[in-house]
């Protein structure tokens, strides 16, 4: 009965099932995996990386934290 759980869990927090994780502060979408990544992880990593580009991710990160500096700007 938890082996379907136990297993949603395990994947939910294996690093070769996301690949790699976005990185903050540059111009660009940049995508950083580990180093010892299996192929798997490799493939995720530029799935990711596609949905990222895709999906303007980096702009939205910008606007997100510009709003954010207006809202404490105007408190």
């Amino acid at each position: 009965m938890l082996s379907g759980k136990l297993k949603e869990l395990r994947d939910q927090f294996d690093y070769s099932e996301y690949g790699g994780a976005p990185i903050l502060g540059v111009k660009g979408a940049l995508v950083k995996m580990h180093g010892s990544s299996k192929s798997n992880a490799v493939k995720n990593t530029i799935l990711k990386g596609i949905s990222y580009a895709e999906n303007n991710v980096v702009q939205m990160i910008q606007d997100s934290v510009l709003e954010l500096e207006e809202v404490i700007i105007s408190d």
